[in-house]
């Protein structure tokens, strides 16, 4: 009597197909949180700025493991605080320190600026306070 007519299975026989419904449902799940921790361990990986070491990939295994793990129970409407907890005791036990931001470049002066630009450089004169005319200085 094995047919997809649920009426005419036996209460045994759709036990059974229920069984096999959430056990493929439950396969499908796991592949797919698995590539979940893959994708984001991948991702602090990359951002480290050098070569992982062994105990880096480990310890952000874990950290992307705990990640899904606190999605997961808050998908399903439970409190994920302690997960979410565990996570930033993770990170901050975990060492993870990128290499340092390359130095800002200096800013160009006004003057840099300007030559980069073509322009020829003149000498600025202090208009604060007028030069006096070298003319008038000889006739005193």
């Amino acid at each position: 009597m094995a047919t997809d007519d649920n009426t005419l299975m036996t209460a045994e026989q759709r036990k059974s197909a229920g069984r096999q419904r959430g056990l493929v449902r439950m396969r499908q799940l796991a592949s797919e949180r698995l590539a979940q921790r893959q994708a984001i361990a991948a991702q602090i990986l990359s951002e480290l700025g050098r070569a992982p070491t062994t105990l880096d990939k480990i310890a952000a295994n874990n950290l992307a493991a705990l990640h899904v793990r606190a999605d997961q129970l808050e998908a399903m409407g439970k409190n994920a605080d302690a997960v979410r907890q565990q996570i930033t005791q993770a990170q901050r036990a975990s060492g993870f320190k990128p290499e340092p931001a390359a130095t800002k470049p200096q800013r160009q002066s006004i003057r840099e600026m300007l030559a980069a630009r073509g322009a020829t450089s003149r000498p600025i004169r202090n208009r604060a306070r007028p030069q006096q005319d070298s003319k008038l200085l000889t006739h005193l």
